[in-house]
């Protein structure tokens, strides 16, 4: 895992100008991503439009709901709300999943090819520059972040997930930040001493 290329063996990498798969996800898990988008989309939010219709239109006011129905108006509710909360969150919990990304030695940047909102593969092409590994509190939402746009932000989730064609090289192009522990005063006391 934390094994890398030395200068030289990247230095040889770049003067072939091969194109390198660094990562792919694993088709059972490509799979389960699609199923998770569709079920977003296509069921948890008409679910929930249907629910609001259903609540606005079958009830009328709420000041006029008989008490045995407001239970039921009240289940309604937080049906709706949860349909839609659930949607958004697999919706933007999947969204940076990477399904493929390739180094491009020749433009020194990498392709990521990612699922749009409609599970149609697209690809993305970031320069080496602007990408930075992530860690420390960007890894604390999602155990799946691996790396991120300076620039424009965007995330790109690949740890767990697939398939590691080339983890020497991708170590080798985004080493990993080790940060020094500081010392407590106890320490700093025995130092003196």
């Amino acid at each position: 895992m934390n094994a890398t290329y030395t200068p030289e063996e990247l230095n040889k990498i770049n003067e072939k100008g091969e194109e390198k798969i660094i990562m792919e996800i694993k088709s059972q898990n490509e799979k389960y991503l699609k199923l998770a988008k569709r079920l977003g989309l296509y069921l948890n939010i008409p679910m929930s439009i249907f629910l609001m219709y259903m609540i606005d239109y079958g009830f009328g006011d709420v000041d006029e709901i008989l008490p045995k129905k407001k239970p039921l108006y009240y289940s309604l509710m937080v049906l709706d709300y949860l349909f839609f909360l659930n949607s958004l969150m697999i919706l933007s919990g999947v969204r940076n999943i990477v399904l493929l990304a390739k180094y491009i030695p020749k433009e020194k940047v990498i392709e990521f090819t990612k699922l749009s909102l409609f599970c149609k593969p697209y690809q993305v092409k970031d320069p080496l520059s602007e990408l930075k590994r992530a860690g420390g509190a960007n890894a604390k939402m999602t155990p799946f972040l691996s790396l991120r746009n300076i620039k424009t932000y965007n995330a790109y989730s690949m740890n767990g997930l697939g398939d590691w064609k080339d983890r020497k090289l991708f170590n080798a192009l985004f080493p990993k930040i080790i940060k020094e522990k500081k010392k407590t005063k106890k320490e700093n006391k025995l130092l003196e001493l």
